[in-house]
């Protein structure tokens, strides 16, 4: 299995945080993002995202850009100060690859409790639009197979 971890693109100052859309910069970013994957031509089962609209908006342009799946799915779990353990639980009995789209603090706490048991978001940092690839091989072992940034699609 493979799971594709992906932070929203760079969202608009806002009043209310679920409200926040992706700024310009962010739809640019989202872009870059999925002409990079549809190259991948990647087989993903699933994307999910949280109910922020920048995670949304994130998830549909890479989906309708970059043909990673049929749609996208919004999942209870994936805000920023949610526990990661609930989540890896799923991971460890899934077998289709998927994609989750989410926020700062969870993603870097995740990549971390996958590769090496503890969730310290200090450990692997994501900028805005960051693609995380990592594989899971026998039972509970998680490896990193690839990662991108903006700065490096742009270049």
């Amino acid at each position: 299995m493979r799971l594709y971890l992906v932070r929203h693109g760079d969202a608009e100052n806002a009043n209310t945080d679920d409200a926040r859309p992706l700024s310009a910069r962010g739809v640019a970013e989202a872009e870059a993002l999925a002409r990079y994957v549809s190259s991948l031509s990647l087989a993903v089962a699933d994307v999910w995202h949280s109910e922020k609209a920048r995670a949304r908006q994130t998830a549909s342009i890479l989906i309708e850009q970059g043909g990673l799946a049929e749609c996208a799915v919004e999942k209870a779990g994936l805000d920023p100060n949610n526990p990661v353990g609930p989540l890896a639980e799923k991971l460890f009995q899934r077998d289709g690859d998927l994609c989750i789209v989410g926020h700062l603090p969870f993603l870097p706490r995740l990549v971390s409790y996958l590769l090496d048991g503890c969730d310290d978001e200090t450990v692997f940092g994501f900028t805005t639009c960051a693609m995380v690839c990592l594989e899971r091989g026998g039972g509970r072992h998680w490896r990193m197979k690839w990662f991108v940034t903006p700065d490096i699609l742009s270049s």
